[in-house]
């Protein structure tokens, strides 16, 4: 997805690797959460999943040279707040 996005012009090279580093961190670190603490809840296991993808999305539009038009940002915010 980074290479698409650098061919696009979204994102430059150096910021598409920190938000590889971050998007792999952010996995590892929920991931761990979920294991070390034995959540099996489905409720809670989706509250991790937006904590995730919400991250995710910050780091997106932190790093970004041009979103491109890309709103879907928009949409998790919103959930994230409810």
């Amino acid at each position: 997805m980074c290479k698409l996005c650098i061919a696009d012009d979204a994102i430059t090279y150096d910021n598409a690797v920190m938000l590889n580093r971050i998007v792999c961190l952010l996995y590892k670190g929920y991931l761990k959460t979920i294991m070390d603490n034995k959540i099996t809840d489905e409720e809670t296991i989706n509250k991790y999943v937006w904590d995730y993808i919400y991250d995710c999305e910050l780091a997106v539009k932190a790093l970004a040279s041009d979103l491109k038009g890309y709103t879907g940002y928009k949409t998790v915010i919103a959930k994230s707040c409810k």
